[in-house]
């Protein structure tokens, strides 16, 4: 949609467009995830960009999951996401946690590399 906005009337929306729409969505992500991950602990940090890499993690208390993305331990990832729910930054539904912010799971699987 956001494409289409940038795109004047009565030209053609190509793939270069939506590839630089895509950019400063990128970009603006960039810097709204900068901002949050000041405010966050580095445990809290840690289970964000690990549940982002899944895209949708399911039992991320388990030790695969822990062991899979170097976490320190079942407590403080626990604990890391109650807060991280609280924050509205993760979600869970039927055991399943998600971010809420689909710019800032790019950003964070894509944009860091």
């Amino acid at each position: 949609m956001r494409a289409f906005i940038d795109c004047d009337a009565g030209t053609v929306c190509d793939k270069t467009l939506l590839d630089k729409t895509y950019a400063n969505m990128l970009e603006e992500a960039r810097e709204n995830t900068s901002k949050l991950l000041g405010a966050l602990t580095e445990h809290q940090k840690n289970a964000l960009y690990a549940i982002a890499r899944e895209g949708k993690a399911e039992r991320v208390l388990s030790a695969s999951f822990i062991k899979r993305h170097a976490l320190v331990s079942t407590s403080s990832m626990q604990s890391a996401i109650k807060k991280l729910i609280e924050m509205e930054l993760i979600y869970v539904h039927n055991n399943t946690y998600s971010l809420t912010d689909i710019m800032m799971r790019l950003y964070i699987t894509e944009g860091m590399n």
